[in-house]
């Protein structure tokens, strides 16, 4: 029967330098420190196709930093330029305490995690695993001992002795995980390796990811172009645009304070509407003109912009008059969509389309149908001002 080794037993060996691996850290450019520093990254491919536009961001040893945004915003050439297979034009990269812009690969502390996986069909997973220490000399005995040790951690023991296409997609993410974390490097960075997975094993793995990278404290850059994704698993996110980041915080603080039509709409939101700006108390709306929340617009005044109302604030009136912060919006049921958890509503109101999501508790509640007529309850403190 397989003894499954909780966190702490095993992942001691993975954070420990081996004598392999002491014996050529000078050759190494990046120690043990793990965290990034880039500076004003430049990189543009033939054709004049401009991947990165002097992007600077620093990232946190033990931090799992995430890279958000659609094809073609540059995440995936910065990560190359970390792996070192990218050089920039323009700017700097440090990994820990070490420049690195100009190291080669194989002499950076660094594994990645690609979407293909790349694995070995004609070698079993305990081979795969071990690739990289067989590579480095690594002699055989130790080489299973961190096999074994790895796989542990990953809780993929029973798999050792089976061929890749013998393996699920979801096995298979895992022993590309298990191949990169044994080799102990000081940075992992992660290439969209769940996009190929269906919705329910990717949301298990999102899971087991974020607890793997939590225990063993190392440092990971991961690559999405789904928000949701980016959300459950990171300490912070860079939304990218264009080859530029459009904002970098937080999740929550990104999620909720999104700094722009961009990043608002590209995180899921729909209620954003153009909105005019009148001295410190009122604004206009396409629903009437309200009352200025506190904040909302910094030094705007006598201006105009956009404003985000998130769904999940929006609530279903009774008719009577607005409450003491709310503004009543009247506006008709067009769809019903349930969605297992909520129920979304999308209606219109003065020719503006707004999204409202009502929590499916499991206690009777009211449902509305289409093109049936209804108040909205909507919190002026909850807009947000969009430059």
């Amino acid at each position: 029967m397989q003894t499954e080794l909780s966190p702490t037993e095993s992942a001691a060996p993975l954070r420990g330098r081996s004598a392999d691996r002491d014996g050529d850290q000078g050759e190494r450019a990046g120690g043990r420190a793990s965290g990034v520093r880039m500076r004003g990254l430049t990189k543009r491919f033939p054709g004049g196709v401009v991947a990165l536009d002097d992007v600077s961001l620093e990232i946190q040893p033990g931090e799992f930093f995430t890279l958000l945004g659609p094809s073609g915003c540059g995440k995936t050439t910065m990560l190359r330029i970390l792996a070192g297979l990218e050089t920039p034009d323009r700017g700097t990269v440090h990994i820990g305490d070490h420049e690195v812009t100009s190291v080669p690969p194989h002499r950076r502390s660094v594994n990645t995690v690609f979407q293909s996986y790349a694995l070995f069909t004609h070698n079993n997973v305990r081979d795969n695993i071990g690739f990289g220490l067989r590579m480095r000399g690594v002699p055989r005995a130790e080489r299973y001992r961190r096999v074994e040790s790895v796989a542990g951690f990953i809780r993929i023991t029973e798999l050792l002795d089976r061929y890749v296409d013998q393996l699920s997609g979801g096995q298979q993410q895992r022993i590309a995980l298990a191949r990169a974390l044994i080799n102990e490097p000081d940075l992992l960075l992660l290439d969209e390796p769940l996009s190929a997975l269906d919705a329910g094993l990717r949301s298990q793995l999102q899971v087991e990811l974020l607890r793997i990278q939590k225990s063993l404290g190392m440092t990971f850059i991961f690559v999405t172009h789904d928000q949701q994704e980016a959300m459950v698993m990171s300490d912070r996110i860079a939304v990218l645009h264009g080859g530029t980041i459009q904002q970098m915080g937080p999740v929550r603080e990104v999620y909720e304070h999104p700094g722009n039509r961009f990043v608002a709409g590209f995180m899921g939101h729909a209620n954003i509407f153009e909105v005019s700006v009148h001295g410190n108390d009122r604004i206009d709306t396409p629903f009437g003109q309200w009352r200025r929340p506190p904040g909302f617009g910094g030094d705007v005044s006598g201006g105009s912009g956009h404003a985000l109302v998130r769904p999940e604030t929006v609530r279903f009136g009774d008719g009577t008059r607005s409450s003491d912060h709310c503004e009543r919006v009247r506006a008709v049921v067009r769809e019903r969509l349930y969605r297992g958890g909520i129920t979304e509503y999308r209606l219109v109101s003065n020719d503006t389309p707004l999204t409202v999501t009502v929590s499916n508790s499991g206690i009777e509640q009211e449902e509305y149908a289409e093109n049936a007529e209804v108040d909205l309850m909507i919190d002026p403190r909850h807009l947000v001002f969009l430059e």
